[in-house]
């Protein structure tokens, strides 16, 4: 986790001004507000609609609890998770298999999700693509997939009397995928005209640029594919790491919607229950764990500029190495974050709306505070939203899926907001000084460099050029134009 800070869109007159406050320990003032009524719309007095004030209290919550569940273990390792909902006659399944992103080789960045794409563009072997399409839309159903940093996933929903038929087509595209170079070709495509477009955005720029700084350009968490590395994948890559990564022992199933579970489970048995690994793959699978200790900090406490001659915006990105998702700090720094971002939040407050320094501005735990409304307001607006997490049962159902995968406690969202309860004032600033260090911490400016650099060393900062990967080769010097 990253302590992280990023101001987009500002006027390259205005980045020093805005670097100088983000790197300055002094905590920010509140604002000032306490109106009766709120003036909204023309300035004219005759035209002036008064609105009443802002609730300030609410009636309490409902007690939130866990949904519950049903969990199998299939003899072949799969897990099975389900979860009844009457509410609509609806079948959804998605299965989650470990691996993903991060198991892509160092030579083969971007194998995951091209491998995910055609294993679903290319149908089954008994049922190739035209085939499978044809039918789900005569059905109104879908099946997709795709894959995230830790896991790849394919998906189905249904009506409820077309079940069977889909779950069929859906175990076929897993087991016994049609693998089609037309297909691996055309998402080649797609990809290399999306890397040819990652310089169009100073935004995203900076930010992937920091990544690297920070966490080193070979790591998992930042590393880039390059055209030409694209362009040597071939379908017997696809292959292999379907064949590697996807088997019954590291999968996880969930299904939510209307049906009972015994025929459920039958159902389920009958279609994964005798899946077992490829031929030739190891009898235990292998795990990535994705490394937590970073590189030496080389780029701690220096500002980079990359030069976008032409342009007329500069965005400014600053981090420096964070908290674990089990350290005990994340809660309050969760609650700076809160303090930090959104309407009202003291980033925005203090750089766009009192000194127009920027239009766009986030970040999280910068600077401590030790204003107590801010703190409770902060806490507030976290816990409220709490509910959203049981917005709906599918909803419920991911994120019981991503935590039977990655090994964490199902309560542990309530073990997260009984953290976020129990902050105070105190941790806040204790971890904010434990852990934020903004004299210390990694900036990438992307700008006209002609345009800020003089403004940049006047406030005593000291900027050092920075070249960007060439998107072709992944060499160096690579221009970009505003």
């Amino acid at each position: 986790m990253l302590a992280w800070l990023w101001i987009e869109y500002a006027r390259p007159s205005s980045v020093a001004a805005a670097a100088a406050i983000l790197v300055s320990c002094s905590p920010f003032l509140p604002a000032q507000a306490s109106a009766a009524t709120v003036n909204y719309g023309l300035t004219t007095e005759k035209n002036v609609q008064l609105l009443p004030p802002i609730p300030t209290t609410f009636e309490p919550l409902p007690e939130l609890t866990l949904p519950v569940f049903t969990r199998v273990v299939l003899p072949n390792g799969m897990r099975v998770l389900l979860l009844q909902d009457r509410e609509v006659p609806l079948v959804r399944g998605e299965l989650l298999m470990r691996g993903g992103q991060y198991a892509s080789p160092a030579d083969k960045i971007g194998i995951a999700t091209l491998s995910a794409s055609v294993q679903r563009a290319g149908g089954s072997i008994a049922h190739p693509a035209p085939a499978v399409n044809e039918r789900l839309e005569q059905l109104a159903a879908s099946i997709e997939a795709g894959a995230g940093p830790q896991a790849v996933s394919v998906g189905f929903q249904c009506l409820v009397p077309d079940f069977p038929e889909v779950l069929g087509l859906f175990s076929e595209i897993v087991r016994t995928p049609q693998l089609d170079n037309k297909e691996l070709q055309f998402f080649k495509a797609q990809v290399k005209n999306s890397i040819s477009h990652q310089y169009d955005s100073s935004g995203a720029v900076s930010r992937r640029q920091l990544q690297q700084l920070v966490y080193g350009k070979d790591s998992l968490y930042a590393r880039q594919p390059t055209e030409a590395q694209v362009e040597a994948l071939r379908l017997s890559d696809v292959a292999d790491f379907i064949s590697e990564w996807e088997r019954p022992d590291t999968a996880v199933l969930g299904m939510v919607g209307d049906f009972e579970l015994q025929p459920m489970l039958e159902q389920l048995t009958a279609a994964f229950g005798d899946w077992a690994p490829a031929e030739g793959q190891p009898a235990t699978a292998r795990i990535i764990v994705p490394p937590f200790d970073l590189p030496p900090q080389s780029g701690a406490g220096r500002v980079y500029l990359v030069d976008r001659p032409g342009s007329t915006q500069a965005s400014v990105a600053m981090a420096e190495p964070g908290v674990s998702l089990t350290d005990p700090a994340m809660f309050p720094l969760e609650v700076l974050g809160s303090v930090f971002n959104s309407f009202g939040g003291q980033l925005f407050d203090q750089i766009r709306s009192r000194q127009g320094l920027a239009y766009s501005v986030s970040g999280g735990w910068d600077s401590p505070i030790d204003h107590q409304e801010e703190l409770d307001t902060a806490k507030a607006e976290t816990l409220n939203s709490f509910v959203f997490n049981f917005s709906s049962l599918p909803a419920q159902m991911q994120r019981i899926l991503s935590y039977e995968l990655l090994d964490l406690p199902q309560d542990y969202l309530f073990r997260y907001i009984d953290g976020i309860k129990d902050v105070s004032t105190a941790g806040v600033l204790e971890a904010a000084t434990q852990h934020l260090h903004p004299e210390l911490q990694t900036t990438v400016i992307t700008a006209d460099a002609k345009a800020v650099r003089e403004s940049l060393v006047a406030a005593g900062f000291d900027p050092i050029d920075l070249e960007l990967p060439n998107i072709r080769t992944g060499g160096m010097r690579m221009t970009i134009s505003g």
